[in-house]
Parts: C-alpha cells; structure tokens; sequence
C-alpha cells in the first residue's frame, strides 16, 4: 500500500529524510563523546609534537598552537583545540578540546 506521497513504507529513508538525518547526527555526537578531549601528557613536549599527536588522535578537531600568554575567544568549540607553548615552545598546560 502506498503513502499519500507516493513512497511505499517498505523502502529505506532517504537521505532527505528528517528521521535518518537525526539519526545520523545522534551519532557524531556519540562518537565525539567517546573521543579524547584533554591531552595532559603533552605538556613539556614541543608544540609541534603535541599538535601532531592531537591531529593524529583528533583529525575532526582543528589544531593550533600559541604563545601562553595569547588573548582568544571564550567560546566554547568541540573541534578546536589550542595547544599553548612557552618561549620554549614547549606545552605549558593540558590541551583541552573547546
């Protein structure tokens, strides 16, 4: 039998479809649960290092690096992280996702 639309009720949804989009999204937030967000070990390595480690274990996140004393924006971001380095370049705290 056949909807008013025209689709019968045995085919899969659409990827235009509103439930199998919230699916999806339901999803990424899942995985981005499940996924590192805080990287304490890395603090005293170079910043290159760190920002290579991160994009490695993160490739959604966008990765940087900056002077520990840098002026940024307070919003909050789930794919950015900011590794701040020392006049060492050295990490000088924990890279956290946000």
């Amino acid at each position: 039998r056949e909807h008013r639309t025209g689709v019968s009720p045995h085919r899969t949804a659409a990827p235009t479809d509103p439930l199998s989009a919230t699916v999806k999204f339901q999803r990424s937030n899942r995985d981005m649960a499940e996924s590192k967000t805080s990287w304490p070990e890395l603090v005293g390595q170079t910043g290159d290092e760190a920002v290579q480690k991160i994009r490695s274990e993160r490739p959604d996140c966008e990765v940087m690096s900056l002077p520990e004393d840098s002026m940024v924006t307070m919003d909050f971001r789930e794919d950015r992280v900011r590794v701040f380095v020392n006049e060492e370049g050295k990490v000088a705290r924990p890279p956290m996702a946000g």
